[in-house]
């Protein structure tokens, strides 16, 4: 059920975790037996496996749940971390690269971690985390409800949101604009307006790289 979800959804995180996780491959499948000593050994890294795991795939399922009936806002909490903070973290795909970042709004502009129109990025999760845990000089930790990242765990930090620039797409030009504007950039955002022109697109991409800094 837990795969069934995480494959609606296109969850990559939560489909990683019990997909690719050969104790639950092994649970599902009809050709393992858990009897005999090599099955009790394999019952019992199996437990292992849960008692690690299973809380956090919870999480994430539950991320995905919408109730809907007689339930009160109080009765029924339904919001994330990201959600109460108001930011995201996402991820960046690019031609050499995908990172993974943190964009938000602060004062009703865009803004993103990093400090001096730099964007920090990184390249796994748990490195997100343990920067968006004990930075302090970034324009997103004014945000109310920052600090509750702290005991957040490091799946928290798998993006909720893909931007491909590697072509040109509506949903990859609101976030440029945003980097435009976050990194004081001299471009002219008004070149992403459609008809978006690929070489235009390229130089636009590239000038924003530029403002990555890779932790």
């Amino acid at each position: 059920m837990v795969e069934k979800i995480a494959d609606s959804c296109d969850d990559g995180a939560l489909r990683r975790l019990v997909g690719s996780t050969p104790e639950y491959v092994d649970l599902v499948s009809d050709d393992v037996s858990y009897q005999g000593k090599d099955g009790r050994k394999r019952w019992n890294e199996l437990g292992d496996v849960i008692a690690d795991t299973w809380e956090r795939a919870l999480s994430r399922v539950e991320s995905w749940l919408r109730w809907e009936g007689d339930f009160s806002e109080s009765e029924v909490e339904t919001e994330t971390v990201w959600e109460r903070i108001g930011a995201e973290p996402i991820e960046i795909v690019l031609e050499d690269a995908t990172y993974l970042t943190v964009r938000g709004e602060v004062d009703g502009k865009p803004a993103f971690i990093g400090e001096d129109d730099d964007v920090v990025v990184f390249t796994e999760p748990a490195d997100l985390a343990r920067y968006c845990r004990n930075a302090k000089e970034h324009a997103l930790v004014k945000l109310d409800g920052w600090s509750e990242l702290a005991d957040a765990s490091d799946d928290a930090f798998e993006p909720e949101a893909s931007y491909d620039l590697r072509e040109p797409s509506s949903n990859g030009a609101g976030l440029l604009r945003d980097l435009i504007a976050f990194c004081d950039l001299s471009a002219d955002a008004g070149d992403l307006d459609d008809p978006i022109d690929p070489d235009r697109w390229a130089d636009l991409v590239a000038e924003v790289e530029t403002c990555f800094r890779q932790l």
